[in-house]
């Protein structure tokens, strides 16, 4: 019997592929922030992934901004079978490449002279998990309230 090796992953790059700032004209009631992220394969090299962050944040009298952020990872091996890449991909991935969008959105923001925001920290385990439940179960609805 051959030991089980499991599949070496690390990140490869980070790439901002779309900014835009805004700093005229903003108006807005409150600060909002929504980031939403999702996995892909790379068709070319069967053994790249992504995870695309798509970030939108707005400040009052300050800004907006709206930015895709993608994290590239490496396999030591061709990925096989995606599906037993899923939880790698929704939460681990992801907590690995979020640390770098926090610290280029701060920087991004002290270089361009606004006022610095850092990102919320952001549980993935749990994101996942309330993920998981929407789709097994559609008809809950959030509690949050839509104001």
């Amino acid at each position: 019997m051959q030991p089980n090796n499991p599949m070496k992953v690390k990140l490869r790059n980070t790439i901002v592929q779309s900014l835009t700032v805004e700093t005229n004209g903003v108006s807005c009631e409150k600060k909002h922030v929504s980031i939403a992220h999702k996995a892909f394969f790379s068709t070319d090299e069967k053994n790249l992934f992504g995870i695309e962050f798509t970030l939108s944040i707005q400040v009052p009298d300050e800004c907006l901004i709206s930015l895709v952020y993608v994290g590239y990872f490496e396999a030591d091996k061709d990925i096989e079978d995606y599906s037993s890449m899923s939880k790698f991909c929704d939460i681990n991935a992801p907590a690995i490449a979020y640390p770098f969008l926090r610290a280029y959105v701060a920087n991004l923001m002290l270089n361009s002279g606004l006022n610095p925001i850092m990102l919320p920290t952001i549980n993935f385990v749990e994101l996942a998990e309330k993920q998981k439940n929407k789709v097994e179960n559609p008809s809950l609805q959030s509690t949050e309230p839509t104001n």
